[in-house]
């Protein structure tokens, strides 16, 4: 492993789970992948399995290439039909923003395609030896930071609404604190349904039934076909000059 290296994540742990990774003999990828994944829990603000994103991957001697796995619209959206869509006005101090929550603003969810896309594409340990560690994160539980907790108190309003997440973030009707600790054992039982059946075990199988059933129920729009039917694309990068240098910049939905 070459001994240069650098790491960032919002929540001390996220970072020291790369790192092993790292000094184990993973890659760059196979740090990121578990990355990735501790972050449901270390900073369950930031990430989730309902959620997307974009990753710009680079392996020396070969072109950079950018991973688009961002949220997808469902595919039939009956907007003359009753769903579950309210306005959450969240105030970051300088500025008040407007979101929406319920189950008709869920979109389809792309962070766990894309996370199996970079593995079969760049990753060196197997899947299971990626989340292991993190397993035991979500058995054990871990510390709130200051960063997450303020993330928090933004979004208690969402924690709140739900009564599935309420003994997760609350503890005896208080929201959770710095230093408190986050348990999501739940969620050790749903990676061992990725080690076991991988990408398909959440867009083909139990997880995307669920999803379906309570989408229909409670007022949402995706559906089981949007789960079935996603794919994480691989795109050409921005590319600028910098300075003498070439700068890669995410690019097609991501360019603003």
């Amino acid at each position: 492993m070459n001994s240069e290296y650098a790491i960032s994540g919002g929540h001390e742990t996220t970072i020291q789970l790369a790192e092993e990774i790292l000094k184990a003999g993973g890659n760059a990828f196979d740090a990121a992948i578990a990355a990735h994944f501790a972050m449901y829990i270390t900073e369950p603000c930031m990430a989730s399995a309902g959620a997307g994103g974009f990753a710009l991957c680079y392996r020396p001697g070969e072109a950079c290439k950018m991973l688009d796995f961002f949220t997808q619209t469902p595919l039939d959206k009956k907007l003359d039909r009753d769903c579950d869509f309210e306005p959450l006005h969240v105030n970051f101090g300088n500025e008040t923003e407007t979101f929406h929550i319920g189950m008709g603003s869920i979109a389809t969810p792309g962070s766990v395609a894309g996370m199996f896309e970079m593995h079969e594409r760049y990753g060196s340990m197997p899947i299971k030896t990626l989340l292991q560690p993190v397993k035991e994160l979500a058995i054990s539980g871990v510390a709130i930071n200051k960063f997450q907790s303020i993330d928090i108190k933004l979004l208690e309003k969402v924690f709140r609404r739900d009564p599935s997440v309420r003994d997760i973030f609350f503890s005896e009707g208080q929201l959770i604190q710095v230093g408190d600790i986050l348990k999501l054992p739940s969620y050790a039982s749903f990676l061992d349904l990725l080690i076991d059946d991988g990408r398909d075990g959440f867009y083909r199988g139990e997880i995307s039934a669920i999803i379906d059933r309570d989408s229909r129920e409670k007022g949402g729009y995706i559906r089981r076909s949007d789960l079935e039917n996603y794919e994480a694309i691989w795109r050409n990068p921005m590319a600028l000059d910098y300075f003498g240098n070439k700068l890669m910049l995410p690019n097609g939905p991501s360019i603003g």
